[in-house]
C-alpha cells in the first residue's frame, strides 16, 4: 500500500531539487542557533525564519510546504550527525495513513520503510 508518507516524501523530494536555496538557508539559520549555544530548537522557527527572509527581506515568493518540517530536520542530522537530536522529532504518523487521491507528479525515489533507511537517504541528497 502506497502511503501519505510516500507521498509527502516524493514531494519534499522533488521540491528539494528543485529549491536548493531552501536547504542553504536552512543550515544558514541553523548553524546560527548552534552558534548561539543552543542544544535544541523547533524545527518550525527555523521555517518562519526562512519564510520571513523569502518573503519579507527578498521580497521574493515561496510556497514552503509544513510538511516538509520533518525531512529537512531529518536530513540535517543525517548530513552533520553532530548535531543529532538537534531538532525534536515526532513519530510520521503518515506511514500508517492511505496516499491521498490527488494529482501530484509520480516520482521513482523510491521511499524509505524505517527511519534508519530515510536518514540514509537524506543523507545522499544533494
Amino acid at each position: 500500500m502506497r502511503t501519505r508518507a510516500d507521498q509527502i516524501y516524493e514531494a519534499f523530494k522533488k521540491f528539494h531539487l528543485e529549491n536548493p536555496m531552501v536547504w542553504d538557508l536552512f543550515k544558514q539559520y541553523t548553524f546560527m542557533i548552534i552558534e548561539r549555544d543552543f542544544h535544541n530548537y523547533g524545527v518550525a522557527a527555523v521555517f518562519e525564519r526562512i519564510r520571513w527572509h523569502v518573503e519579507i527581506e527578498t521580497r521574493g515568493e515561496l510556497k514552503l510546504n509544513n510538511n516538509f518540517r520533518a525531512y529537512y530536520s531529518r536530513m540535517f542530522e543525517s548530513k552533520f550527525p553532530e548535531h543529532e537530536g538537534f531538532f525534536r522529532k515526532r513519530k510520521r504518523i503518515s506511514e500508517n495513513q492511505e496516499a491521498h487521491d490527488v494529482d501530484i507528479q509520480q516520482w521513482n525515489f523510491g521511499t524509505p520503510k524505517d527511519e534508519m533507511a530515510l536518514y540514509r537517504d537524506l543523507a545522499g541528497l544533494p
